[in-house]
């Protein structure tokens, strides 16, 4: 076989995640975005990522896919936000339940404008325990960090929250 055509290691795994977590991925980044052509646009971006970063093997590769696809998820929404939409809909929709209601998609939309404008550790933990409904143990144990932080995480994040109302209502006052 001539050596130009040989496949590196890294895209004959990326070419069996894909078979193997394509779907999942893609419903994950569907469910982060609302968009079917968003989706396929962030699952493509995975891909590439996991192409560029292909030197590593992570012992658990759904779960680093996962956190790959809610970068890229959240990165294309940072990419096509509109400030005064954001702020507007966060007044008016971002209520913080735990576990935020699947169901209702306003709140959803809100709550994940909110998480692409926090700290990329913040999103993590939020992901986790809001849309996945991890418990704070289940996230310090993926994360592999102390259940104390994930809490630290979660309420810096509700207090992101609580800034970002505050901040739009006294603008709303004005």
């Amino acid at each position: 076989m001539d050596a130009t055509l040989a496949e590196s290691p890294s895209s004959v795994r990326a070419r069996l995640w894909f078979r193997e977590y394509g779907y999942i991925l893609r419903q994950r980044c569907f469910a982060l975005l609302g968009n079917a052509a968003a989706a396929d646009d962030a699952l493509q971006e995975v891909f590439v990522r996991v192409l560029k970063y292909g030197d590593k093997t992570p012992d658990k590769p759904l779960a680093w896919l996962k956190r790959i696809a809610d970068r890229c998820c959240f990165d294309l929404m940072r990419a096509e936000r509109r400030q005064d939409e954001v702020q507007h809909v966060l007044l008016n929709n971002a209520q913080m339940l735990e576990p935020w209601p699947a169901h209702d998609p306003d709140n959803l939309r809100a709550v994940l404008q909110l998480l692409a404008r926090t700290k990329p550790k913040l999103q993590r933990v939020a992901v986790l325990f809001y849309f996945d409904e991890m418990t704070r143990d289940e996230i310090a144990k993926e994360l592999g960090c102390s259940t104390m932080t994930v809490k630290r995480r979660l309420a810096a994040f509700r207090r992101f929250v609580a800034r970002a109302r505050a901040a739009q209502r006294e603008k709303e006052a004005r």
